[in-house]
């Protein structure tokens, strides 16, 4: 309820900024790469508990908009920080902005059950967007802008995924160890 009180919020205001096309673009990047870098986290602390010999070792799955809201939360946290376009609608307040986002990330960092890294990749996603979008507005190049952006966007995201696919081939034999170890113990 929290995210989508905050997409609103922050929505109303980056899809005005940003135009719908782009705005849409960088919500749905912001949110893979959220849930990639979470993938990411989760895959590498799998491979540091290998080396613990956990036999409880099982990949986790989160799910949520939470990292595609941080992306327009931080979309809107960078803007506030650049100097304002000449035709731009809103005046972003910096302090407010910094603050909500720090709290944010405080909150995840100290409560357990909050995917941190979602809200992360969620951020530095919407956060390079915007810069690629600032730039286009001052050079007077939209067009430039939303192919670049949305180039970077799905590049990144494409590499962070295979990335993680190859990672999750080297997993896979011993999380089906452990699986047919729990199945035959269910079974006694």
């Amino acid at each position: 309820m929290l995210n989508m009180w905050a997409l609103y919020i922050f929505g109303s205001v980056a899809e005005q900024l940003l135009g719908r096309f782009y705005y849409l673009g960088l919500y749905i990047l912001a949110g893979l790469m959220g849930s990639l870098l979470s993938g990411f986290i989760d895959i590498q602390n799998t491979f540091e508990l290998l080396q613990s010999n956990d036999p409880t070792l099982l990949p986790t799955v989160s799910a949520g908009a939470s990292g595609a809201v941080m992306g327009i939360g931080s979309a809107l946290t960078v803007l506030s920080l650049l100097p304002s376009l000449p035709k731009q609608r809103f005046i972003l307040d910096k302090k407010s902005l910094l603050m909500i986002m720090g709290i944010n990330l405080l909150i995840g960092f100290t409560i357990a059950g909050i995917n941190n890294a979602a809200h992360i990749g969620g951020m530095l996603m919407g956060a390079v967007l915007t810069i690629i979008w600032y730039a286009g507005q001052r050079i007077h190049k939209p067009n430039l802008a939303f192919v670049a952006g949305m180039t970077v966007g799905i590049l990144s995201c494409y590499l962070l995924y295979a990335y993680c696919m190859q990672q999750v081939q080297i997993l896979e034999p011993v999380w089906r160890q452990i699986l047919t170890a729990m199945r035959a113990q269910l079974h006694f």
